[in-house]
């Protein structure tokens, strides 16, 4: 190393200590940071690279760990297997610490995105199929990665044979990320906050910008096969987050959080999700879910204040039991409002976060647990408004406009009830009403288990 350089990195070390005694600005410590020469291109490497084969699979891995230790010996047993002999395999990596990270999951999807574009440009070899495993934050890294190269890359990204499979992935966030703030600041962290904004609208993003057969904005949309799968005994990430949006196909394989990337052998399920997304046809759409835990909303009236047996008009919601076991302890929430225009997603989601995070839900069941709904029943009905109060005036002076189209009414509505398990199932939506009383569907719409 030449004297100079000697001299400059002395120098920012002894500043750097001066500044964790001292303290000092997140940014200068960042920029600080950024002197100490980090490699990137180490943290990646080739575990076959066959200029001859025209297939590739790419292993991304999740927060705080690194290519060598996130897979154990998955990639060893993917080169020695004949089945995969005509895949090349990666072991994509990024920086990633359980402190001080500096970079958040946009900053290195924008990194595997500008790998990627490598890879499908590549003429020795011309990849014909990509297949992309990522586990747990690995998979937001993915999804940050395909976000950008549709909004940049469309014409390439549209042309490829492209299969990405998440395992663990906190889609939704993960709960608990406070107690990590408590030691120290990490922006990748902060991205996995439980239901926070950047994981919102990158599902949002996908949603409408991926797989749609009509095209998002008069243009055609990627068609990219993503499957997403969580550990049986996964304790850090809960089903409903690992499962992601409603349209991605989800089941289970072995293992805790880690072990489900770490196959021991070829009859490890993980293993054998990956051959058969990889060699065999797989089916694209998500499955139903699961209708032995489903209490389904039929149908929304309004009902005028002429009509009405009470003293302003009202929406009655109808619900039944669309599965195949009956529930008990049915109990519902509502929140609505009337405004003059549409609600941000974030408010919504804010919303239906609120009606779930109410602290009575529980105590609540448990006094009406004698009461059981089975399939087949004739349902029953809630009233919105359901009693005198601001809300029945907000109603009583608000409805003519509502059904003129100059207002808009936002109903959320949630359910929680028992299944035979004991277990707390959940059933939400949201909709706005206007013009007419035309009813639309917004935030989410779900059926779940509920998982603490």
């Amino acid at each position: 190393m030449a004297l100079s350089a000697r001299i400059n990195l002395a120098f920012s070390m002894a500043v750097l200590s001066l500044v964790q005694v001292f303290g000092c600005s997140a940014m200068i410590k960042d920029q600080l940071n950024s002197l100490q020469g980090m490699r990137t291109e180490d943290l990646r490497d080739w575990v076959r690279n066959d200029p001859s084969l025209d297939k590739v699979i790419i292993f991304v891995h999740g927060f705080n760990s690194s290519k060598e230790e996130a897979w154990g010996q998955w990639p060893i047993l993917l080169k020695n297997d004949d089945e995969f002999k005509e895949f090349n395999i990666h072991r994509f990596g990024y920086p990633t610490k359980l402190c001080r990270q500096v970079s958040d999951i946009r900053n290195q999807g924008e990194f595997l995105a500008s790998f990627f574009l490598d890879i499908f440009n590549s003429t020795k070899p011309k990849y014909r199929k990509v297949v992309v495993v990522g586990h747990s934050m690995g998979g937001l890294v993915i999804l940050q990665a395909l976000l950008k190269l549709e909004r940049d890359h469309l014409k390439i990204l549209t042309d490829e044979n492209l299969t990405v499979l998440t395992f663990g992935t906190p889609y939704l966030g993960v709960e608990n990320t406070d107690a990590l703030e408590l030691l120290c600041d990490n922006k990748q962290v902060n991205d996995m906050h439980l239901l926070n904004d950047t994981l919102g609208e990158a599902g949002r993003d996908f949603s409408r910008r991926f797989n749609q057969s009509s095209g998002f904005g008069g243009r055609q949309t990627p068609q990219v096969r993503l499957y997403a799968f969580r550990g049986t005994e996964d304790r850090f990430i809960t089903r409903t987050s690992a499962c992601g949006y409603p349209q991605i196909p989800c089941e289970s394989v072995d293992g805790d959080h880690n072990s489900i990337v770490k196959p021991k052998d070829r009859t490890h399920l993980a293993y054998q999700k990956l051959k058969l997304t990889s060699l065999q046809s797989y089916p694209m759409t998500a499955a139903e879910p699961r209708n032995d835990t489903r209490i389904r909303i039929k149908d929304v009236l309004a009902v005028p204040m002429s009509e009405s047996s009470a003293p302003f008009p009202a929406l009655n919601i109808y619900y039944d039991n669309a599965g195949i076991a009956v529930v008990t302890g049915i109990v519902t929430r509502f929140a609505a409002g009337i405004g003059t225009g549409l609600m941000s997603d974030e408010a919504i989601v804010a919303e239906q976060d609120k009606l779930l995070r109410w602290d009575g839900w529980k105590s609540k069941m448990d006094r009406r647990k004698q009461y059981e709904m089975y399939p087949g029943d004739a349902g029953e009905f809630t009233s919105i408004p359901s009693q005198e109060g601001e809300l029945a005036e907000l109603f009583r002076s608000n409805w003519e406009k509502i059904n003129a189209g100059t207002s808009v009414l936002y109903v959320f509505i949630a359910f929680k009830y028992f299944v035979p398990s004991g277990e707390i199932a959940v059933t939400e939506n949201c909709f706005w009403i206007s013009g007419g009383f035309a009813r639309h569907n917004c935030g989410r719409g779900r059926s779940f288990i509920e998982h603490k």
